[in-house]
């Protein structure tokens, strides 16, 4: 009997010790199921966001205004990283996405800089160089735009981010350094609005300042000077500036520029005056030919020929309609013409549509 009784017990020990690890294998699968279930109806619900904004309006600023929102919600929500990666997994499956991910990337790096601001840490990922470092030209800008320590402070926040990425992430000190280029613009923009030139000069002065050694540091911090004037003309966190493309000053900015600065800050002008003159090439290449002797239109027409084709596929219009006004060009010009064409089919284009 007692042999029985301790069998019996041990067995009902067994049994026990399986309903207990039953019970727990139950919860854990629940709970596992609650995660990803939770996961995938939030994931689904920005997906649903997206393709609402695409299929909502046909008007570039509307999709992308739209599509702003979405990205402040995701990020609200979800945080930084996950932002980064939503936006990076749609820039591969929309071609509007893919076209505008910098601007979008951008926006990422502004909420970047507000949680260092708040959490005193610098949150530092390989995926920040995504959509061409747009996150490191959002995040200083917005730096210069709110912090009072912005030229004391954040040629060394570049250094981190590049010792911290150091053999992970190449050229993170040159597009850090447009980054304050940008954060510059703002800072200045607080004190001087709506004086653009006198923003722009101030800029480029702060630039060479903070760069005495010149060279490849000057020249990106004045990149990020030039685009982000250009970025006023776009009607930026409440910053506008009317451009009146057709006034013979309309790049008065670039015009005063020293000789070596000047390619640079045309460069900069190229996408604001493609919007401004509906892309329409011709109109366009009449801005800068007005502005600018013929040594520099080369490399201008090529520039606004791709951004031409740009705007072409993503409103899904042929792109022949603009080989034929670089028929109307002459020379190098028209070289320079179809040549920025071919740039933008391969660079905005699906694989199977270039």
């Amino acid at each position: 009997f007692r042999t029985d009784y301790i069998l019996g017990m041990s067995e009902i020990k067994k049994n026990r010790l399986k309903l207990i690890l039953l019970v727990a294998l139950t919860t854990l699968l629940v709970f596992l199921i609650w995660v990803f279930s939770k996961d995938f109806l939030t994931r689904r619900s920005f997906d649903n966001e997206v393709t609402e904004c695409l299929n909502a309006s046909e008007d570039t600023n509307d999709r992308v205004l739209c599509l702003e929102g979405v990205t402040q919600k995701v990020l609200g929500k979800e945080g930084l990283l996950y932002g980064l990666k939503f936006i990076e997994e749609w820039s591969h499956r929309d071609i509007f996405l893919e076209a505008n991910c910098h601007a979008f990337i951008h926006l990422i790096g502004e909420y970047g800089y507000w949680d260092y601001y708040l959490s005193g840490d610098l949150t530092v990922d390989d995926e920040f160089g995504i959509c061409s470092f747009g996150y490191f030209h959002g995040f200083m800008q917005e730096f210069g735009h709110h912090g009072e320590d912005f030229t004391e402070n954040a040629p060394a926040l570049c250094e981190t981010f590049q010792e911290r990425l150091d053999g992970k992430l190449g050229a993170v000190g040159r597009q850090c350094n447009h980054g304050i280029g940008h954060g510059i613009i703002f800072n200045l923009a607080l004190k001087h609005w709506p004086d653009d030139l006198l923003i722009g000069d101030l800029g480029v002065a702060q630039c060479e300042e903070m760069f005495l050694g010149g060279g490849e540091p000057l020249r990106d911090c004045l990149d990020g000077v030039y685009a982000g004037v250009a970025t006023f003309y776009f009607d930026t966190h409440g910053y506008h500036i009317p451009l009146d493309i057709n006034a013979p000053d309309a790049l008065a900015l670039c015009q005063r520029q020293p000789e070596d600065y000047k390619d640079r800050c045309y460069s900069s002008m190229v996408p604001i005056v493609a919007a401004l003159s509906k892309y329409d090439l011709a109109k366009a290449v009449g801005v800068f030919t007005r502005s600018e002797t013929e040594h520099r239109w080369g490399r201008l027409v090529s520039y606004l020929s791709m951004v031409a084709t740009r705007n072409k596929i993503l409103v899904n219009e042929p792109v022949e309609t603009l080989v034929e006004v670089c028929d109307t060009f002459s020379g190098e010009h028209k070289a320079a013409c179809v040549r920025g064409i071919g740039e933008g089919v391969f660079t905005y284009s699906f694989p199977e549509k270039a």
